[in-house]
């Protein structure tokens, strides 16, 4: 009993959260679902009484009434077709605004998530479950279902009044035949949700394979390397692999349907027995046999429906909470402080701050301790895997430290607010995107820029070194890159597209900079102008130039040496060379490439 409360309980509160979530995505939804019920509901007792209606009159001889009823039963099916065809229409659409509005709040929610939150594979995955519950009917229809059981009920006592005079034995009949129908569709919604959790991870899978052999980035490597073969091959297992999972709960999901087919051909056969068995007898007149037996079988399927509809309002339930369970997923973003501004005087302090991330036993950073002041240029090097992207991740507050504490002007980053700290910082990474976009919106990322906006931008590719060629373009600035959307857009050479990235990390203007491999696409000579240029256009901010070339080194006045997750070395070049460790050794192997 405490589990039938339970369950109903738990039917309650995912039907109030639907309604709220309705009522914020659409709610004229709601209206689109409720009055075309209305109308199907008079029709279909239209549909059982005016047949009958019309046969007596005809056996009665009563000609003028029968072509009355004839012609009210005309123009009502003209109107409910109408009106049916007017609301399909309309309530298809709104169930299509409804899933999209849906998944827009499900990929906004993952933008709110923390860096660390979002690569773990189980959150992915609640997402992509997320996802797919919210495209499938069982959540944009739950609304639908809950209006159909209402009326549904409204009909069967309706046609419970029509076939007052039935049988008993007739009705023990049917709710045998309603039980193996609930007990089918009980099974058939239980596979149809174990298979949607498992068939999940495949998708998933097959998607990614999809997006590689069709992306123009990976299609150079794909040539090259001759990866048909070895992707499509991938993607064939899985697909193998979904197949045997699909065959195993179709099987399943066959016998069910059949077993219901075969109980409701029974039922039928008895029904047709009953009525013409009262027929034959001299309790029903023709009219009246037409009744009971349209009612009959509209009873019948209507309990098999309002059954059906109560069934699979749990599984409903199941797949709207993976919808909640994501959509109610907390940042670990959880300080509300305001972040003032880095200026002279501040710091940025590690104090014995350690990461490992998660499903790993290695730290990726160990015991890190230093202060950072304002106004600081520091070049950060290492070997790779030696922790330098880790270090700067944990900086931005995309990952939490494991164990430690990094304070900004003495307060722990984890209580400030991330909107207002994460805009202290510039940040070019290392896998930087350049969209299919125009190349304004690539630095702005707005639709309609005001002229100061686009000033500022062009300002930042002339600090780039990108303004001269972005001119030459036809339509300079407003020029789309490659033609994925515009077939007279451009493609950037290697160096082009980075000079564009670190206009777009130019135009930001922030407090902090962080440059992660800002020139690995340039050649010396550019690689030389560009860091000129940032020493001019970056005076008084703070610096982090991540770079495996040595050279950039120099213009830094401080230098962090990782290695292994720890700090080895900290100090400037002069007097790291002097001490003649793993920087001057790196350092000095560069060196012999250019002598």
């Amino acid at each position: 009993m405490k589990k039938f409360v339970a369950s109903i309980r738990n039917i309650f509160e995912s039907y109030s959260y639907f309604m709220k979530l309705q009522w914020r995505l659409d709610p004229m939804g709601i209206f689109l679902v409720i009055l075309p019920r209305i109308f199907s509901t008079l029709n279909a007792f239209v549909v059982v009484i005016f047949p009958g209606l019309i046969l007596d009159s005809l056996v009665e001889d009563r000609r003028e009434r029968a072509v009355s009823f004839i012609v009210a039963f005309a123009l009502w099916e003209f109107l409910n077709a109408c009106i049916e065809a007017l609301f399909t229409k309309y309530s298809n659409v709104h169930q299509e605004i409804f899933s999209a509005r849906l998944n827009h709040m499900l990929v906004e929610k993952t933008t709110t998530l923390r860096q660390e939150q979002l690569e773990h594979p189980k959150v992915f995955e609640q997402y992509e479950l997320a996802r797919k519950c919210g495209e499938e009917n069982s959540i944009s229809g739950y609304l639908g279902d809950t209006v159909s059981i209402v009326f549904g009920l409204a009909e069967l006592w309706g046609y419970l009044y029509l076939l007052r005079e039935m049988p008993l034995w007739v009705l023990g009949f049917l709710v045998a035949v309603v039980a193996i129908h609930v007990a089918a569709e009980r099974r058939i919604d239980k596979n149809t949700m174990e298979e949607s959790e498992l068939d999940t991870p495949m998708e998933r899978m097959l998607g990614y394979l999809n997006y590689q052999l069709m992306d123009p980035e990976y299609g150079k490597e794909i040539r090259m390397f001759d990866l048909k073969g070895f992707l499509t091959e991938k993607q064939a297992h899985v697909r193998e692999e979904y197949y045997v999972l699909f065959r195993k709960y179709g099987k399943s999901r066959v016998r069910a349907v059949g077993l219901t087919n075969m109980a409701g051909s029974i039922l039928s056969l008895v029904f047709y027995a009953s009525a013409i068995l009262r027929f034959a007898m001299g309790a029903l007149t023709v009219g009246a046999f037409t009744v009971t037996v349209n009612a009959m079988f509209r009873f019948s399927e209507g309990v098999r429906n309002v059954a059906s509809l109560a069934v699979g309002y749990q599984m409903k339930a199941e797949r709207l909470s993976h919808v909640r369970t994501f959509l109610d997923m907390t940042s670990t973003h959880t300080g509300t402080e305001e972040a003032e501004g880095f200026e002279r005087g501040m710091t940025i302090e590690f104090v014995h701050v350690s990461y490992r991330y998660p499903g790993s036993e290695n730290y990726a950073l160990e015991d890190v301790s230093l202060r950072i002041g304002c106004g600081e240029k520091i070049s950060i090097v290492g070997p790779n895997g030696a922790g330098k992207s880790t270090f700067i991740g944990l900086m931005l507050g995309l990952y939490r430290p494991t164990s430690g504490k990094i304070l900004y002007n003495g307060r722990d980053i984890e209580d400030l607010d991330y909107d207002s700290y994460k805009k202290l910082f510039a940040v070019l990474p290392q896998d930087y995107q350049i969209f299919g976009f125009s190349i304004l919106e690539n630095i702005l990322f707005r639709e309609e820029p005001s002229e100061a906006e686009t000033a500022a931008a062009m300002e930042s590719l002339d600090k780039a070194g990108l303004k001269e060629v972005v001119e030459k373009l036809p339509r300079q600035e407003r020029t789309y890159l490659t033609q994925q959307f515009d077939p007279e857009g451009v493609a950037l050479s290697g160096g082009e597209a980075q000079k564009l990235a670190i206009a777009r990390t130019l135009n930001r203007d922030s407090a902090i900079f962080i440059l992660d491999e800002p020139t690995a696409a340039l050649s010396p000579r550019s690689e030389h102008d560009i860091y000129q240029r940032f020493a001019q256009v970056t005076e008084g901010k703070t610096v982090f130039l991540i770079s495996h070339r040595l050279s950039g080194s120099r213009l830094c006045g401080r230098i962090l040496v990782f290695q292994a997750g720890r700090l080895v070395e900290d100090g400037s070049h002069e007097a790291l060379m002097q001490d003649g460790l793993l920087y001057a050794e790196m350092y000095a192997k560069q060196a012999e490439w250019y002598t």
